[in-house]
């Protein structure tokens, strides 16, 4: 046997996967027996992440309702952009060229390989951010060998969620940006609350038909303004440091960043806002960068159903927050047409269904929902799952798509690196441009507009 033949007999060539037209639900789930030290973690973990919501069907009875589903109910037409991100996160849920095929020519060492690990032809790829001779390709090679060993030792000894985030997730991430750098950032945002404007309020269902008749008029009087304590009736508001998430990806081009900074001094003297941020969070790092991809992460032992509350309760913020910046611009009207009427942009935002009943408020800024799916990322260990959320304007739709990898294998790992970098091209396409026609639409006018690269 030759030796180039030898240094690839480690790779095992089988024919190329179908794709799965529906991606299912993960069955497994590792559950660890824990320690005491665990436990304190939890508890803890609890008491930052809980306030009055322990259910996704209470979500359901929000004053903007989110319902969750799976990518294979889906009946409604997604926008073909949305479509074609289903499609890649599935092609690389399969494995379908993530991994450089370059790695052929590595000793099998390098790649710290085990006994369970294979790389089938069709994992391979021409088209990848580092070639055979580019030392951060190599450098890449040992960091995710560095991320499956701690992935392995988190698991053993069952460690909290702050030490997966330091050790892997955020490993993770850094390695995939690193193409990205001046484009997308990703930061650890597990201590940006969210702004009370922009907190949704829990409606228990109508016990009557008068209460029935008052929950479906959406009238100005039986909605409380987010952030001011439940009135009669049973509402309850959720705290600003109720259900934050770990991580988000935002643009962090110095255009956007300064356009940013433009419009928000520019609405902020038109009594438009009393958020100083362009995003549902005043963290310093939010106030100017628009998040695209928002990232919640658990422990291995970590349950599913709790991380998808925390990000439907971020998300729905986040797309409230659009909402008003969208309202600025859109329909003609002006900050002066809903001042003159009495009515806060709080309060405008909650009105999604039916016709306007704020006298003297425009109906459009309250009834068209945004026209950008968000996706979203929950990591319960070493497994990634996306998640999209769209708004239909009476009720935001939380969707289940695939698990794109796992850091535990070779393969799972450059499937994550993949995943998040496709995620990261569209916000530096797609959302950047979406964000600038609707959001920046004042400060493109009056700035130099650059597309990037």
């Amino acid at each position: 046997m030759d030796p180039q033949t030898a240094s690839k007999s480690q790779f095992s060539v089988s024919p190329l996967p179908s794709l799965p037209s529906l991606p299912s639900r993960d069955s497994g789930r590792s559950r660890g027996r824990g320690n005491p030290h665990r436990k304190m973690r939890k508890l803890a973990h609890r008491t930052r992440s809980s306030n009055k919501l322990s259910t996704l069907t209470e979500l359901q009875h929000a004053d903007l309702p989110i319902m969750h589903t799976d990518i294979s109910l889906i009946t409604s037409a997604l926008p073909a952009r949305t479509r074609q991100l289903c499609q890649e996160a599935s092609r690389i849920s399969a494995g379908i060229q993530v991994v450089p095929d370059w790695i052929r020519d590595c000793d099998e060492s390098q790649l710290g390989l085990g006994s369970m690990d294979s790389v089938n032809d069709f994992n391979l790829t021409e088209a990848y951010p580092y070639g055979k001779g580019d030392r951060l390709g190599h450098n890449e090679v040992d960091t995710i060998r560095r991320i499956r060993s701690e992935t392995v030792a988190c698991r053993t000894e069952n460690e909290g969620e702050a030490v997966w985030n330091d050790e892997v997730h955020s490993r993770i991430l850094e390695a995939a940006l690193a193409p990205y750098d001046g484009s997308v950032k990703k930061r650890n945002v597990t201590l940006a609350g969210i702004h009370p404007d922009f907190l949704l309020t829990l409606v228990p269902p109508a016990t009557d038909a008068a209460s029935s008749v008052t929950s479906a008029s959406g009238s100005a009087a039986s909605r409380h303004e987010p952030g001011v304590p439940g009135r009669e009736g049973g509402t309850a508001h959720l705290a600003p440091g109720a259900k934050r998430v770990d991580y988000v990806m935002a643009l962090s081009d110095d255009a956007t960043e300064q356009a940013t900074i433009s419009h928000l001094r520019e609405i902020n003297t038109t009594g438009w806002a009393s958020c100083q941020s362009i995003n549902h969070s005043t963290q310093p790092f939010l106030c100017h960068r628009p998040i695209g991809v928002s990232i919640e992460t658990e422990a291995d032992d970590g349950t599913e159903g709790e991380g998808r509350l925390q990000l439907s309760v971020w998300v729905a913020a986040h797309i409230l927050r659009l909402r008003s910046l969208v309202a600025i611009w859109d329909g003609g009207a002006s900050a002066v047409d809903v001042e003159t009427s009495g009515v806060s942009i709080a309060s405008l935002q909650y009105q999604t269904a039916g016709p306007s009943t704020v006298p003297g408020a425009p109906s459009e800024l309250n009834m068209r929902p945004v026209n950008i799916v968000l996706p979203l990322l929950l990591v319960s260990g070493s497994r990634w799952t996306l998640f999209l959320a769209r708004d239909l304007g009476a009720s935001i739709e939380v969707i289940r798509v695939c698990q794109v990898g796992d850091s535990a294998t070779f393969v799972g790992c450059y499937q994550l690196l993949t995943i998040i970098r496709v995620l990261a091209e569209w916000m530096r396409t797609d959302f950047r441009t979406w964000f600038w026609d609707n959001v920046l639409t004042k400060a493109k006018d009056m700035t130099h507009w650059t597309e990037t690269t």
